[in-house]
């Protein structure tokens, strides 16, 4: 004989509880509603943001990149995973010559630098589990620079005067299981550079994604 099923509909973020019991989302129409997976990860809590800078106040960034200096990091620790998905860079002025940034993954987190609160991309949303930092010149230390261990996943850089804008997609290019970081370098020569940018990261326990 013919049954009818009822489903449940979700009106909060799932956050981050293990082994919780998952509920598929039902439109008041009752059809069943598909989300891609970044989408549904918003809503649910899962995203971050990291950013140094702001548009009235943009903070000067390194004189020449080094291999252990950062201007942010988000970064994870054992039992948790970080996606990075998306970068903005905004160069507000020039200050030397050829200004540089660059987005990179490593299984170390920062070291030093300047605490700063990951931010809900769902307001109201719960706190991260992760950390991350965000200091001006080079002030975030992070694990040395090697072709061998340090992964890149974007990097640009000015050669003339102009315009220095960066809004990359970075979903898909990188996955940081366990400890480890998602970092953005700035620099010029001479004399720093002033700019604003920020990082946008998925954030998940290792148990949710099955790794």
């Amino acid at each position: 004989m013919p049954t009818f099923d009822g489903f449940k509909v979700r009106t909060a973020p799932a956050g981050l509880t293990n082994g919780a019991e998952s509920q598929m989302t039902i439109a008041p129409a009752g059809a069943g509603v598909v989300l891609d997976f970044l989408t549904h990860s918003l809503l649910n809590g899962h995203g971050f943001q990291v950013r140094n800078g702001v548009l009235t106040t943009p903070v000067t960034g390194d004189v020449e990149v080094t291999t252990v200096a950062a201007e942010l990091s988000h970064d994870s620790v054992a039992g948790h995973v970080l996606i990075p998905i998306r970068f903005t860079f905004d160069l507000e002025a020039l200050g030397g010559t050829l200004p540089q940034a660059s987005v990179k993954m490593t299984a170390t987190a920062s070291t030093a630098g300047t605490a700063f609160t990951p931010l809900p991309l769902l307001t109201g949303g719960r706190a991260a589990a992760t950390t991350a930092r965000a200091a001006a010149a080079g002030g975030v230390a992070v694990v040395d620079d090697a072709a061998t261990t340090t992964r890149l996943l974007y990097a640009s850089h000015q050669t003339a005067m102009g315009n220095f804008e960066v809004d990359i997609d970075l979903y898909g290019r990188g996955v940081v299981n366990g400890a480890g970081n998602v970092y953005v370098a700035v620099g010029s020569v001479t004399t720093g550079s002033t700019y604003f940018t920020r990082l946008d990261s998925l954030e998940f326990t290792s148990t949710q994604l099955g790794i």
